[in-house]
């Protein structure tokens, strides 16, 4: 925020709005996936409000499907 001059609600607002976008394309794209979908998605959001560790990802996911 203080880089770019633009306030932190436009910035918090703005992932939120990318977030639930990313939710609605899986969910569109993955059927009968919900469960999974959310907890990809609760994920991402809980590591993007806590201090990330550098030099490890955010978190590792398997999708096995038919």
């Amino acid at each position: 925020s203080k880089l770019t001059d633009i306030p932190v609600s436009t910035l918090t607002e703005a992932e939120n709005n990318r977030l639930s976008i990313i939710r609605e394309d899986l969910h569109n794209r993955f059927i009968d996936q919900d469960a999974a979908i959310d907890t990809v998605v609760e994920t991402i959001l809980r590591n993007r409000a806590e201090f990330p560790v550098k030099n490890r990802p955010l978190a590792s996911f398997l999708f096995c499907g038919k």
